[in-house]
């Protein structure tokens, strides 16, 4: 065995103590035995740094074995407790494994003290393996119960989004009757119940009612929908503007990957636009205020410095 066992063993009799650890040794364990020679001692032990098993006598003049082995079931729950003995009776033997010892050896058949030991431990490590084994079971349920409340929900929320989104699509049918501005929040309302039904999607998937199904997406558009309701909730003071490559959505012109183009709104404010670049230096264009923002570029001796590739990367905020 490789690891070293930590061993707390309760004995007033340190030559015995010698000769336990040099069985252990001699059978092939490595051990690092703590002796505690008296009660009092043996409660700082159970205190300190965690033990492998528990060796304690069970007669001493501060304590009874019974003893010893409460108190190390209240601190260490998990580690098991042999009594040693030179002269314990049937009586006495049955109560102590009924009170939670592994097992009980008598001094005068040390043969039988490493078999012991040796399959204390084993049955403390299946109890580990065991214990483990049950949390990953009642994860395993708890998240089975969370998936089906998403799926219930997922399965009510949907219903709405249909009678949401129907009733958008039926005024649409007569744009006649519609204003510019009416009709591009109706088709904001379709747009985001259809972001809605993909929620509800991918919570149908969480809870295994429904396959996951991989398709690209297009981060552009994805940008450029949810950029249409940032200018409705921004306030009026604000203008934005999302750039894209050979293109603008605002209808002023092309833009490169990254760039922000400041202008100043009629009120006299400039209008807000916050850049990661403000903090990196770029060798597209110079950072200045109320000028055009190149692309974000990590020169090589700052990429090295902060262990991250150089080149062209898109900053969002």
């Amino acid at each position: 065995m490789d690891k070293i066992l930590r061993i707390l063993h309760l004995e007033d009799d340190p030559d015995y103590s010698d000769l336990v650890k040099a069985m252990l040794e001699k059978d092939g364990l490595r051990v690092e035995l703590v002796l505690a020679g008296d009660y009092a001692d043996f409660i700082a032990a159970l205190g300190t740094a965690p033990f492998d098993i528990i060796l304690a006598d069970y007669s001493l003049p501060s304590c009874t074995g019974l003893e010893a082995l409460q108190a190390a079931r209240q601190m260490c729950p998990d580690t098991p407790v042999l009594l040693i003995s030179g002269a314990i009776g049937e009586h006495a033997a049955i109560e102590s494994l009924r009170c939670g010892a592994a097992d009980c050896v008598l001094k005068q058949w040390p043969e039988r003290l490493v078999p012991a030991v040796r399959r204390a431990l084993r049955e403390a490590e299946e109890r580990a393996q065991r214990k483990a084994l049950e949390a990953q079971l009642r994860h395993a349920q708890k998240m089975e119960e969370i998936g089906q409340l998403a799926g219930g929900v997922a399965h009510d929320f949907n219903n709405l989004l249909v009678v949401i989104r129907g009733n958008a699509e039926i005024v649409l049918m007569d744009p006649a009757k519609l204003s510019q501005e009416t009709r591009e929040c109706l088709r904001q309302i379709i747009a985001a119940a259809e972001r809605a039904a993909n929620l509800t999607r991918q919570l149908l998937a969480f809870s295994r009612k429904q396959s996951m199904q991989f398709r690209p997406l297009g981060l552009n558009q994805v940008v450029e929908n949810l950029s249409k309701m940032l200018n409705r909730i921004i306030g009026e003071d604000i203008e934005s503007a999302v750039c894209q490559r050979g293109r603008r959505h605002d209808g002023t012109g092309a833009g490169q990957p990254g760039r922000q183009c400041p202008r100043r709104h009629a009120s006299g404010r400039q209008t807000g636009h916050y850049h990661a670049a403000d903090q990196l230096p770029t060798s597209r264009c110079p950072l200045t205020p109320g000028g055009a923002r190149g692309a974000v570029r990590l020169p090589e001796r700052i990429g090295h410095r902060h262990r991250h590739r150089p080149g062209t990367f898109a900053a969002h905020l």
